[in-house]
């Protein structure tokens, strides 16, 4: 059994503020709800997933590889982010999803600069 276990919630946006735009382009709906990825349940008063598998398959390319496709490219630019307010010289390290039993590595030039080979994650 992993470590991680849930041991409470909290609403966050008790106010139900929108972030989208009235006058944006999708019209104060989220893109998501837009492509049936989920919906609003109102009897329940709670969003629900309509399309499960939405995110597993790229329409143009086939299956999609998370840390591929989305968690190197985010990780990489996140840390050009903190690398623009902080000493170039400082080491950066991100970790893969928490628990997650994994071998990836980011086999980028950043992580071989650093002489480095992370396991479970990215050195920058």
């Amino acid at each position: 059994r992993l470590p991680t276990r849930r041991t409470s919630s909290v609403v966050l946006n008790p106010h139900g503020r929108l972030v989208w735009w009235p006058d944006g382009p999708s019209g104060e709906k989220c893109i998501w709800q837009l492509h049936d990825v989920w919906g609003w349940d109102k009897i329940r008063g709670e969003g629900v997933v309509l399309r499960e598998n939405y995110f597993k398959n790229n329409p143009a390319t086939g299956k999609i590889d998370w840390y591929t496709n989305f968690y190197f490219p985010f990780s990489k630019k996140w840390t050009e982010c903190v690398r623009g307010v902080l000493a170039a010289e400082k080491i950066i390290f991100t970790e893969a999803i928490p628990n997650e039993l994994s071998s990836i590595i980011d086999p980028g030039p950043s992580s071989a600069e650093h002489g480095a080979r992370p396991v479970l994650g990215s050195l920058y």
